[in-house]
């Protein structure tokens, strides 16, 4: 079973406006893999977003969801962040009030697949601004338009030399260094040294990510299980069918072959003073009780702890008897309205019982 989740974006996160009557939003857009490295093609997914203040592990000071996000046929999809149902989670309700000048901040993107009830981590990157985007966090501050005029502020064009980043405003060109922003990026103007060499995964549910020379570790144990769910004591799935034997199960569980269950047998002792008294497990499903030599006593388990859950016995010996099979539940529970149900035919006798979370109930019940 593979034990990711694996996302490879496409483009670069852009802040597309934060200014006053414009609403602060980032463009994302990704391809959508699941645990096994498959395309999650034309799904339905829900995403959800944070905005982490100075670190990656830092305090949340915006989060939203997405409930339903489609991907296309090669499981593309684009969102913008800031326009999804904010979680109430963090210190600000949209991406317009946080104050983005102050800090450095890092988005935190988790994903539910089809199939799963828990968000798994994709990951976290640092947010880097464009520096058109930051002027225009600032541009409600000014106090005097130059010349009268807001029609020849429109910013027509934008390029890039190398060095600076230069705009084309009416007949004006404007141009801002971008020396330093670039450094933040690149670290050590080493490009070679940013690439990553290797990633796997261990049977501990963990990714090891070799990046010049160094390996990061990180747990995915939360997203080891692309299908099923997982807590302390079970292994589990709320939203699909299971087949054994067919790729189309009719039923939560359809087995198109053949099955087998646990039984035991329980067999009276003539030797052993009162009866034999054997409590019915987890386990068992079929109980064949052996009375030649002596009664059975059958002390059925607390009904809370297993609704649903069915025993079948059957009652025999290797000669007509006249001894019994006693089914006993526990103080303050009953049998078909009883505190003892007998299995008391001197021949073959069967039983099949439920709990149905309360007390016992008999479903069926026949002899020879």
């Amino acid at each position: 079973m593979s034990k990711c989740l694996i996302t490879f974006l496409l483009s670069v996160l852009s802040l597309v406006g934060i200014s006053q009557g414009a609403p602060a939003l980032i463009s994302y857009q990704a391809v959508l893999r699941d645990a096994q490295g498959l395309l999650v093609a034309n799904q339905e997914v829900t995403l959800e977003f944070a905005i982490r203040q100075g670190d990656i592990d830092g305090s949340i000071v915006f989060e939203e969801s997405h409930p339903i996000v489609s991907t296309n046929l090669f499981g593309v999809f684009a969102v913008q962040i800031g326009a999804g149902i904010p979680t109430g989670v963090g210190t600000y309700l949209s991406l317009d009030e946080i104050p983005w000048s102050n800090q450095s901040y890092f988005v935190e993107v988790r994903a539910i697949l089809p199939g799963q009830g828990i968000p798994a981590l994709i990951g976290v990157s640092q947010l880097v601004s464009v520096p058109y985007a930051l002027h225009s966090a600032t541009a409600d501050s000014v106090i005097n338009e130059s010349d009268g005029s807001i029609v020849n502020e429109t910013i027509s064009d934008i390029t890039f030399d190398g060095v600076n980043l230069i705009f084309h405003e009416g007949d004006s060109e404007f141009s801002y260094n971008v020396t330093g922003l670039l450094a933040l990026v690149g670290g050590d103007n080493d490009s070679e040294n940013e690439l990553i060499e290797e990633m796997i995964t261990s049977d501990q549910n963990t990714l090891e990510i070799t990046e010049a020379g160094i390996t990061h570790t990180v747990d995915i144990s939360p997203i080891s299980y692309a299908t099923w769910n997982e807590s302390d004591t079970a292994v589990f799935n709320t939203t699909q069918r299971i087949g054994l034997g067919t790729q189309s199960p009719t039923s939560s569980f359809h087995n198109n072959g053949s099955h087998s269950v646990s039984f035991r047998v329980v067999e009276g002792d003539a030797e052993t003073p009162g009866p034999t008294v054997d409590q019915c497990g987890v386990q068992d499903y079929l109980l064949l009780c052996d009375i030649t030599e002596e009664d059975v006593t059958i002390t059925l388990p607390d009904v809370a702890t297993c609704a649903g859950r069915v025993y079948r016995l059957r009652k025999y010996s290797t000669s007509p008897s006249s001894y019994d099979v006693n089914l006993v539940p526990i103080s303050g529970q009953l049998i078909e309205g009883t505190n003892n149900w007998t299995m008391g035919w001197p021949l073959a006798e069967y039983v099949t019982i439920l709990s149905t979370g309360e007390n016992w109930m008999i479903i069926e019940h026949s002899k020879e």
